[in-house]
């Protein structure tokens, strides 16, 4: 029993030998942070301004190099073979909106809220509803859209329609890592 137990015990030595020995490049830097927070599943889909939304979201530990303590994350992706994207949680006015942060090989390339944050707010008749997306290659749209409504002397909205309006963001994550967006109303 004792010889087996050596043995074993030899080879986990000898294993943590070789990944110790493993060249620099070999693993990934980010392989921590990573293994705290989902791979996400694409498309990732949100319904911005609902109660609920995004609530998968996970705190990040005070020993993040990555995130300030307390960023809520939601998961990661990688757009591409080099590109390791993380979703988090960024502080809206009105409600949480999503943000991307991508790195490659550790070091942070890019940083971008990804959502309008046009719903929040409002006074009697105005309605909005903004949703997110983001596929699995890096590319991502947020739409709001916003209605008017008069109201009547109680303060309660009526059928008029005063105004509509659809705003989106559209953008992608290329293969260096950086972000790019535009807006159209």
């Amino acid at each position: 029993m004792k010889m087996q137990y050596l043995f074993v015990r030899l080879m986990m030595l000898g294993l943590a030998g070789l990944v110790a020995c493993a060249p620099s490049g070999a693993s990934d830097p980010m392989a921590g942070l990573l293994g705290r927070i989902p791979q996400l599943a694409l498309p990732y889909t949100a319904h911005l301004n609902s109660d609920g939304a995004m609530a998968e979201e996970l705190a990040v530990e005070a020993d993040a190099a990555w995130f300030a303590p307390g960023t809520p994350l939601i998961g990661w992706m990688r757009p591409s073979d080099t590109v390791v994207a993380v979703l988090y949680v960024a502080v809206g006015a009105d409600y949480p909106l999503p943000a991307l942060r991508t790195f490659v090989q550790g070091r942070q390339v890019d940083d971008r809220v990804l959502g309008l944050g046009a719903c929040g707010g409002g006074d009697c008749g105005f309605t909005c509803e903004e949703h997110f997306r983001l596929a699995a290659d890096g590319r991502f749209s947020s739409e709001a859209r916003t209605e008017v409504h008069a109201c009547d002397a109680a303060g309660q909205p009526t059928e008029r329609l005063l105004r509509s309006s659809t705003a989106r963001l559209t953008g992608s994550v290329d293969q260096a890592g950086r972000i790019t967006a535009a807006t159209t109303d």
